[in-house]
């Protein structure tokens, strides 16, 4: 499990939780990377990167405060995810499984995707879900941010697509229903993946994360 754009460390302590009972219910080692500048935004250097909102140093982290409520099964990555991200994909071991994307910029959030769309079937699930953080409310529209990258990677990556879980809210059901995040699910289908094809239909139950 990856996030890229950390902050305060809110999701990452979450995502830690999360992993941990999945790990629990599945019997699987998962493991949680946090990739972030931890100084804040860099500087936004294009039009679809929102300028007019953002400025440099932006949800900057306590970073002694944050590690030490990390749990054991979650690291972070501080560096440009330009660089890190891809180097993280070239030497993890485990298959990426889900990423949650809050990093703001259409330039950050291309930097972060890429090295994923573009790795080797073996470090990628068949289907990766990811959330994406910025595609409601002000500053975004569909032709900035994490609206413009999608569409972009898409059209590069046919075999690849990242897609809309459309409708999810009607089958999370109550309380997650009224929750803005079922709209923000997403899923990069790695169709050129051995496995892609394979039955989840020995699945051995759902998952309570309550």
């Amino acid at each position: 499990m990856a996030e890229f754009g950390v902050a305060a460390g809110g999701g990452l302590i979450s995502l830690g939780k999360t992993a941990e009972i999945a790990s629990k219910r599945y019997g699987v080692d998962i493991e949680v990377v946090g990739f972030d500048t931890g100084v804040g935004l860099p500087r936004p250097t294009e039009p679809r990167d929102a300028p007019f909102a953002f400025e440099a140093g932006d949800y900057a982290m306590d970073f002694d405060k944050l590690q030490a409520d990390l749990r054991p099964n979650t690291r972070l990555v501080l560096g440009d995810v330009r660089s890190s991200v891809a180097e993280f994909m070239k030497s993890t071991t485990s298959p990426l499984g889900f990423a949650s994307n809050d990093l703001d910029y259409y330039t950050s959030t291309m930097a972060s995707l890429l090295p994923i769309v573009d790795a080797e079937s073996g470090k990628l699930l068949p289907r990766v879900v990811m959330y994406f953080d910025d595609l409601i409310g002000y500053p975004y529209t569909t032709e900035s941010a994490e609206w413009a990258a999608i569409r972009d990677l898409n059209a590069t990556h046919p075999k690849r697509p990242i897609g809309l879980n459309y409708g999810l809210r009607w089958h999370v059901g109550a309380p997650f229903d009224r929750e803005p995040w079922p709209e923000l699910i997403y899923t990069l289908e790695v169709r050129d993946h051995p496995d892609f094809g394979r039955s989840e239909r020995s699945a051995s139950g759902p998952l309570s994360l309550t």
